[in-house]
């Protein structure tokens, strides 16, 4: 192979490599979506203006959400909605087969299914809740999630430099078997 021959190879393999390249923007890479279905919320009245709800995470993110609502009312008179926000990224996993939607143990051949159990970890990711709305049902009692606003403020392990925003909505919150919701989330790594 000549000498020109070869610096054409190279150069188009470099070319090649450029273009397969994944785009990223400088110094911060290009935001990532996460959706995440959140179901069995439970929820724990602290005061009049303090509420915690947690929902069991899957999706994207798996894990448990914990909410900390502060409602309040601002000079204006209107209402507001702060707090913040936590969604622990940690779960059991078979090792055999790799599902993470694990049942209630079962003996079924003979053989103890929990011996191939795993626990992965994913990290903590956390901010703050900037707005939206509650509902409410006649007794008084939150029953829904109305587009909570929230800003992510960092993290851990794989969350770690995260920052970004989202929104989390839900609704029979009263019900935990038929309570269900949604977190999307658009964070970025610095």
């Amino acid at each position: 192979m000549t000498r020109r021959t070869r610096s054409i190879l190279m150069c188009g393999s470099a070319a090649l490599a450029l273009a397969m390249a994944p785009a990223n923007r400088d110094p911060v890479q290009a935001a990532t979506r996460q959706v995440v279905n959140l179901s069995g919320p439970r929820v724990s009245v602290v005061d009049a203006a303090r509420t915690v709800v947690t929902f069991e995470a899957k999706g994207d993110i798996r894990g448990l959400l914990t909410l900390h609502l502060v409602r309040g009312i601002s000079e204006k008179g209107v209402a507001t909605l702060g707090g913040e926000w936590f969604l622990v990224s940690r779960y059991v996993y078979d090792m055999n087969t790799g599902n993470a939607d694990l049942g209630p143990s079962a003996e079924a051949d003979g053989h103890d299914e929990r011996e191939a159990l795993a626990f992965a970890e994913g990290g903590t990711i956390h901010g703050a809740v900037t707005g939206g709305a509650l509902a409410f049902d006649s007794n008084g009692q939150l029953a829904g999630l109305q587009s909570v606003q929230l800003q992510v403020a960092g993290g851990n392990l794989d969350f770690a430099s995260s920052s970004g925003n989202g929104s989390a909505s839900a609704a029979n919150l009263q019900d935990g078997a038929y309570g269900s919701g949604t977190l999307v989330l658009a964070t970025e790594v610095k």
